[in-house]
């Protein structure tokens, strides 16, 4: 399975057009450990990680564009894309 688009000196390029958000899944009652996840608009979800920065860098290296804003999932005003 091919991760992402690989540009002509073999540096990872992000995909044209494709915009993507970080997310964060912490559940209120602790039954989890939080972290953060990377999704993008064509359906692709990167790595679970235990700190924003990792997610966005991830999300950053895939997508043209990313939210700068993490979206709680489990925030009541949260609504999927």
């Amino acid at each position: 399975m091919r991760r992402y688009h690989v540009g002509m000196w073999g540096r990872k390029k992000p995909k044209q057009g494709h915009v993507a958000v970080v997310l964060l899944a912490d559940p209120r009652d602790g039954s989890y450990a939080p972290y953060y996840v990377g999704q993008c608009d064509c359906g692709w979800f990167g790595d679970t990680f235990s700190e924003q920065a990792s997610a966005f860098q991830q999300a950053g290296e895939h997508a043209e564009k990313v939210d700068p804003e993490v979206r709680d999932t489990l925030s009541p005003d949260y609504k999927p894309h």
